[in-house]
């Protein structure tokens, strides 16, 4: 009876904290739904529906408890967590760097252009892509913890930039370390895509092999956007993909595949996927493909595209790569060639139902570049109706800088910032007053012209806990909610 009590109250006392910082992170404890939409002039999450998080928004990172890390700061090395009392905390990973290089300025990219990605294996130990390429060490680092993101081992990487480290998804890295791809942006005219496995030692640390050669054909650019796997790991293998930038003389840009094997140490032949981007003839480094994997061991790839239809292709057996479905369209049709964008920069997720999810920046509503969702039903097999997340406050350019993760428990979170470009007179005169230490130009040569200076603002994190609900703005209590009890 006691025990029974002594439970009672304390979901009694959850409920409470709950609304309290759902009070304290909202406007009058409203939640914020899907679709968000900006407006004038700059009036985003925090002016429309008091959005005001105890966390720093940023890209989410869960661990086997399902407890979220969060980088908190731009070109710091901070980690937002939670402790064992469900209050953010906040973790310092430079000084492991510096232990071991005291010499270091301390620059670290954790922005849109640099790594926000903490990846756990089933161990729970954690690895991150360091970049510090650019900082007086002139060379990128590989972080791995033990003790959940408290200490880490720092080891040289062979490259300066860019490397990606495999994201945790549903059903991958169920047996090792996830892979990390290399490319160097200053030899991009090469496009040698190299491959590092990982290893752990019996001494607790980990074992790096040598570069491996994937292809020299790649289109190779940091990706900023999206930020989905270029490749995922099951079982033995590590499935690779990429967009060439070899022209065949026809529309459209190439994509393949490749698989890794880690005990054999052998590469597979190049897989040709399909081609993106079919309406015109270039090649575009904005063609990105970005994989998958089911519970069953099927690849699911979307095609790069920039301004064009998405398309979607499955493997054809298991943990092959050898044979693909002919790539279908999918999302809303591209009704003029000319005068209206398409899709670009999509995320990929698959759920544990086995529901493809992919998010991308849309611009084919009158040119507004709106953050979309899409998901193919793993019953049926078709796309569902498109779904906006959040729309700007005017037309032109704009990007979302977003970043798709997906928890232990199923629920997809969106990362996103707001980056608006070609701003006429009165947008300008008013981000000046916003954001004046950016110090934009408010006499440009002509409306619309692009500007250096300005910068993304207003982060935010949309959550989604099953696929039949809202999509809404992420507080406290959605992170609490979904740590695993023991």
């Amino acid at each position: 009876m006691k025990e029974i009590c002594l439970l009672a109250l304390l979901s009694i006392f959850q409920i409470y904290t709950a609304s309290v910082a759902l009070s304290q992170e909202t406007k009058n404890g409203i939640r914020a739904k899907a679709p968000i939409r900006h407006q004038k002039y700059f009036r985003t999450e925090k002016e429309l529906f008091g959005y005001n998080p105890k966390f720093t928004p940023g890209t989410v990172n869960f661990d086997l408890k399902n407890r979220p890390y969060i980088i908190a700061a731009k070109d710091k090395p901070l980690i937002q967590t939670m402790d064992e009392n469900n209050q953010w905390i906040t973790l310092d990973f430079g000084k492991d760097i510096k232990r071991k290089y005291p010499q270091w300025n301390g620059y670290i990219r954790t922005d849109q252009f640099g790594s926000s990605r903490i990846t756990f294996d089933k161990d729970g130990d954690a690895y991150y892509y360091a970049a510090t390429g650019r900082s007086n060490l002139n060379k990128a680092l590989l972080l791995y913890s033990k003790d959940n993101c408290r200490n880490w081992q720092v080891y040289d990487l062979p490259y300066v930039e860019f490397g990606r480290l495999e994201v945790k998804d549903t059903f991958n890295l169920k047996e090792n370390p996830p892979a990390i791809l290399f490319y160097e942006i200053r030899n991009r005219s090469k496009g040698e895509f190299r491959l590092i496995t990982l290893e752990k030692t019996a001494d607790g640390k980990l074992k790096l092999s040598s570069p491996i050669l994937i292809t020299n054909d790649s289109l190779l650019c940091p990706l900023h956007s999206g930020d989905g796997n270029f490749c995922v790991s099951h079982g033995d293998n590590i499935f690779i993909v990429w967009a060439t930038n070899k022209d065949d003389g026809k529309k459209g840009v190439r994509h393949f595949a490749a698989a890794y094997n880690r005990k054999t140490k052998s590469l597979s032949a190049p897989s040709y996927i399909g081609r993106s981007n079919a309406y015109i003839k270039n090649i575009d480094n904005h063609c990105l493909p970005v994989i998958t994997v089911d519970s069953k061991g099927y690849l699911h790839v979307v095609l790069g595209t920039h301004h064009h239809p998405s398309s979607y292709a499955k493997s054809l057996k298991p943990d092959d790569i050898t044979a693909w479905t002919t790539p279908e369209e999918f999302g809303v049709p591209k009704k003029r060639e000319r005068g209206e964008g398409s899709y670009t920069y999509p995320s990929i997720n698959c759920d544990l139902n086995d529901n493809i999810n992919v998010v991308s920046r849309w611009a084919g509503y009158s040119y507004y570049f709106c953050l979309v969702y899409n998901m193919r039903s793993a019953a049926t097999g078709k796309w569902l109706p498109q779904h906006t997340l959040v729309q700007p406050f005017r037309n032109m350019y704009g990007c979302w800088y977003h970043r798709v993760s997906i928890d232990r428990k199923g629920r997809l979170f969106v990362y996103y910032i707001n980056f608006l470009n070609q701003l006429d007179k009165k947008s300008l005169e008013t981000y000046n007053r916003k954001w004046p230490e950016d110090k934009v130009n408010l006499n440009p040569k002509k409306s619309g012209d692009w500007d250096y200076h300005i910068k993304p603002h207003s982060p935010a994190i949309l959550m989604q806990s099953t696929r039949k609900s809202p999509w809404f703005l992420a507080v406290t209590p959605d992170f609490t909610d979904g740590i695993i009890k023991e």
